[in-house]
């Protein structure tokens, strides 16, 4: 208690300033106390350190404690650098950590007047206590003295500073050499530390570095000066020199173990070093490679200091230098080598930071002002192709046309990764490089695209963020790692080796896409291996075939990545799409349900060797095809014929040669493509029946029954010109009852030409006809069929539902005595509809050209058509014969004739049959053409969907020179069946508008 009491009574101003008011200590802290002096502004904090007040005279000294052997003053100086925004009106200041300077009192010192002017006056001559890194400095020659002093403080300002820090480097060779001896004696008082600069504690070195200041008030004529202690070294014979002076880094200081909100205000300074950078500079700045200081000048406001340093084998900063004046940073300039993410050419970045005067209302206001820019050192980077992050950049170099930035700001992306930004307020933009890369197959690709500069050493500090990290912020930054590539197109994966005039077609486009967004990574470690981590792009073999073409995601496949186009990878696939897969549609152009119905493949990636490929993507890498997962539902709607689903004719599953391909070719000299997609029939049973039971597919004979599906589509004005066609080859259609075949349709070919903007054409060659049966009696007339009959028929009608093709033969008359055959014509009909299965008819003659047979007296006559349908079966079978006689006589004055004729007509529809007998007998008799009469009776028996009935008919006609009468006498009888009137029921229904039939009924009798 009584030391207390002497602190707080002995801790004065000086004689000089008896008056201000005395610092009163904390009663807990005897060994430490604050030294005020607000007339020149001290304020310093004391600590002791085996030192003790002692009585002398009339006040008291400071000496050691007995049997102390390291005893000293360690005087704390509040924060001499303060970290500046460089956004912000006004700009935030955070200050830094305080400076620590240990003076080391000898255990023989006579004692040091303990007051403040006996402090202050002691510390000057007291040696500095430092780390034993930081070495030893020699007492400078008198003869030197004055001499460097004056090369050092005579050192130019203003526009020297912002000199390139290589020629700053060249100047400090000029300046005097310090003299070093060795390390320091060890000791236990904590080494001083200069927090000149913030993030990074400096000493200067040992032995004859001291701090020399004002003991008193300067008073310069009423003016006193600002307190402040300088860095100098001692001379031999006494007192002290100020020159350049050494710095050595101690420690790079980071934000743990403080608040949050300073730890965020510390990480968005941008006037201050990065933690890397604070580092670097700790490593750097060594005994053998120091800091040079001109001045080092410390007060209770901040420090003045002007330092550098060059460090040209380091591998990160290569240069720093760093101007402040009482804590406010003036200029500022670190250089640094690094690399340029994700692309990795080597580039410097300069950050520099100078301080400027804005003027504003009523006067002006500074600020830092960045100057910040990046310079690229070599802007060509090659990038191998035969490694998984090779695989995954489409690129094998990348130029960056743009070698230097403008000036701007750096701003943080994570850690030291920095990116530049150009322009002021809101009008701010990050700087882009511009870039010319060639992709695998040779062909330049252009696009811009912002890159962080990381410097060399990132990642190697612990703690602070690694190339993990970095990979995750930039994907997290769609505004960096998004390249416009605009519609160019870039070969994604290795082309392969293109073959001559004579090798097989290529797939569609290779390896093409048509990119419009890239979104771009690298690896995860310090190699700089930039990777395409997404990709958005149309696929021209895709859009070529579909209505509706919209960009795709697309993602490389992780078997393409790992093992490219290897063993591994048969299928060849390099690419997926990641979200809704597009659909192509393979026979849409062609036919919707004739020959062969709609087939759509849902493209779920991208094959060098197929081009799109559906399915699942790992089943087509391994080397199998799938028809299921290609085609999906598709395959429950296409038919084949109209009548039986293609997946029960064709394979389960296949190798891949058995898949759809998609190539490129040349035709009439312009670059085509074609879809193209042969597959086996009947590969699970040889005869497959349709629903129903009216037909049946059967395996024919004379080949492999196959189905192929090709689409070309070729270059035009306004479009591409697309020419599809459907072919089904050595197909039995068989029409018939239950197991029983009657007719045998042999399809040899069947196929179906679509081409944009002109008629369809059919191709059908057609084997023998073959009538089994109750029909076997058709197999006559079926020999007079040309077996090649609708090959390049003579005419094609294209209908709205269906596509007509029709043959006609017509067969010579044939004449011989009394017997005549005439007007035979055999004629054939095949109907492919859009929407439901074909169907084939056949006739003998027609209803309104009948065939005639005469022998002698006796004549007749009639027709014969069948149609069947491939879905259902007989659609109409329709035939009639007619046979009679007739017998004419003229006598001159009167003349007359007799006929007799009858006949049967019967037709066969799907819900209807009919089978008609009729006779007609016709008597005429005309005297002198004055007088004519004529008879006619008819007798006719219907069978008409189980109703059977019978009609008679009598007619007379009589004529009488100009005069003509006709009577006529029907009659008509059911005679089974119902008679086709309405019941009582269906005249009471009350559907439709109006009154009810029933009210209307009752009201009759009312």
């Amino acid at each position: 208690m009584r030391i207390a009491r002497e602190f707080r009574r002995l801790v004065s101003y000086g004689p000089d300033h008896a008056t201000e008011r005395k610092y009163r200590l904390p009663m807990n802290h005897a060994n430490r106390f604050i030294l005020v002096r607000p007339s020149d502004q001290v304020r310093v904090e004391v600590d002791l350190i085996g030192l003790v007040p002692m009585p002398a005279g009339a006040g008291h000294v400071l000496r050691p404690t007995n049997g102390a052997t390291d005893c000293g003053i360690v005087v704390t100086l509040a924060a001499q650098h303060v970290m500046e925004r460089l956004t912000g009106v006004p700009s935030r200041l955070v200050i830094s950590a305080p400076t620590v300077l240990t003076f080391k009192v000898p255990a023989n010192h006579p004692g040091i007047p303990f007051s403040l002017t006996g402090i202050l006056a002691a510390v000057r001559d007291l040696p500095l206590v430092v780390d034993p890194r930081a070495g030893e400095v020699a007492p400078a020659a008198a003869e030197a003295e004055f001499s460097s002093a004056v090369e050092v403080l005579s050192e130019p300002t203003g526009t020297a500073h912002r000199d390139d820090l290589a020629k700053r480097g060249a100047a400090q060779a000029d300046l005097p050499a310090v003299p070093i001896v060795s390390a320091p004696a060890a000791t236990t008082l904590p080494a001083s530390a200069l927090a000149v600069s913030s993030r990074l504690d400096l000493t200067p070195r040992g032995n004859s570095t001291r701090f020399t200041h004002s003991v008193d008030p300067a008073d310069h004529n009423g003016r006193i000066e600002y307190w402040h202690t300088r860095l100098a070294v001692a001379r031999l014979g006494g007192g002290v020199v100020e020159r350049s002076a050494d710095l050595i880094g101690l420690r790079a200081k980071t934000a743990s173990g403080t608040s949050a909100a300073w730890a965020a205000d510390v990480n968005s300074a941008l006037s201050t070093l990065s933690i890397e950078e604070a580092t670097a500079v700790a490593n750097q700045a060594t005994s053998a490679s120091p800091l040079r200081a001109s001045h080092v000048i410390l007060s209770p406001l901040g420090a003045t200091v002007d330092m550098r340093g060059d460090w040209p084998g380091a591998p990160m900063l290569k240069a720093w230098r760093h101007r402040t004046a009482l804590g406010r940073d003036q200029y500022e300039r670190r250089v640094l080598f690094g690399r340029l993410y994700p692309f990795g050419h080597e580039a410097i970045l300069t950050i520099t930071r100078e301080r400027v005067i804005n003027g504003v209302p009523n006067g002006s206001r500074t600020r830092l002002r960045a100057r910040d820019r990046v310079t690229v050192r070599n802007p060509i980077k090659n990038y191998p192709g035969n490694d998984k992050a090779g695989r995954q950049f489409p690129f094998s170099s990348v130029e960056l046309l743009t070698t230097e930035t403008p000036n701007g700001t750096v701003e943080t992306l994570i850690g030291s990764a920095r990116y530049i930004r150009v322009g002021v307020g809101t009008s701010k933009y990050t700087a882009h490089f511009k870039c010319l890369a060639t992709d695998r197959a040779g062909r330049p690709v252009r696009f811009e695209l912002p890159l962080v500069f990381v410097p060399e050493g990132f990642g190697t500090v612990s703690g602070q963020p690694t190339f993990g990290d970095l990979a995750t912020a930039y994907a997290n930054r769609l505004d960096l790692s998004t390249a416009r590539l605009d519609g160019q197109t870039i070969a994604i994966a290795d082309p392969g080796p293109v073959g001559g005039a004579s090798a097989a077609p290529r797939p569609l486009d290779g390896v093409d896409v048509i990119a419009n967004l890239a979104r771009l990574g690298a690896t995860p470690d310090s190699s700089f291996r930039p990777v395409f981590r997404e990709l958005t792009g149309r696929v021209p073999g895709i859009e070529r075939f579909t209505q509706a073409p919209v960009p795709l995601e697309l993602r490389y496949v992780t078997t393409f990545l790992d093992n490219g186009f290897g063993t591994a990878n048969p299928g060849e696939v390099f690419l997926r799409i990641a979200e809704t897969s597009p659909v192509l549609g393979l026979a849409e152009r062609a036919v919707n349900g004739g020959i062969a119905s709609a087939l759509s493949m849902h493209v779920t990636g991208l094959s060098r060797r197929l081009g799109p490929v559906g399915g699942i993507v790992e089943q087509t890498v391994a080397g199998t095809f799938d028809p299921k997962q290609w085609f999906k539902s598709a395959l429950d709607q296409f038919t084949l014929l109209g009548i039986v689903k293609i997946k029960e004719l064709i394979p389960d599953s296949g190798l891949l040669a058995d898949a759809p391909v998609i190539s490129q070719g040349i035709v009439d000299g312009l670059r085509s493509q074609t879809v193209r997609w042969t597959t086996r029939l009947f590969a699970k049973q040889n005869v497959i029946p349709a629903p129903g039971g009216f037909a049946r597919l059967r395996k024919g004979s004379g080949g492999q029954p196959e189905l192929t599906i090709e689409s070309v589509v070729t270059p035009a004005a306004g479009g591409g010109v697309a020419r599809t066609t459907c072919t089904v080859s050595h197909v039995d259609l068989c029409f018939g009852l239950g197991p029983q075949d009657l007719v045998v349709v042999p399809f040899r070919k069947l196929s179906f030409t679509s081409i944009d903007g002109r008629k369809p054409d059919l191709d059908a060659e057609l084997g023998r006809v073959q009538f089994l049966g109750v029909l076997a009696f058709v197999g006559v007339l079926a020999r007079l069929v040309d077996p090649a009959g609708f090959h390049d028929p003579p005419a094609l009608d294209v209908l709205p539902d269906r596509v007509r093709s029709t043959f006609s033969a017509p067969v010579p008359n044939v004449a011989v005595g009394m017997f005549s055959l005439e007007n035979i014509v055999f004629g054939a009909q095949l109907d492919v509809f859009f929407d439901q299965a074909p169907e084939l008819a056949l006739n003998f003659a027609t209803f309104g050209n009948p065939f005639r047979l005469t022998v002698s007296a006796l004549g007749g006559g009639g027709y014969l058509a069948l149609a069947m349908s491939a879905g259902s079966g007989l659609v109409r079978l329709e035939g009639a014969l007619e046979f009679g006689a007739s017998m004419r006589v003229n006598l001159g004055v009167a003349k007359g004739s007799v006929s007799a004729m009858g006949g049967v007509y019967f037709l066969v529809e799907e819900n209807r049959e009919r089978l008609t007998g009729y006779l007609r007998i016709r008597g005429e008799l005309n005297v002198l053409g004055l007088i004519s009469a004529a008879i006619e009776l008819f007798l006719a028996l219907t069978y008409d969907n189980g109703v059977l009935r019978g009609r008679a008919e009598m007619s007379v006609k009589v004529k009488l020179l100009f005069v003509s009468k006709t009577v006529r006498v029907s009659m008509e009888r059911t005679f089974a069946g119902s008679n086709g009137d309405p019941t009582f029921a269906q005249l009471m229904d009350p559907g439709g508008d109006g009154p009810r039939p029933w009210d209307t009924y009752c009201l009759a009798f009312a």
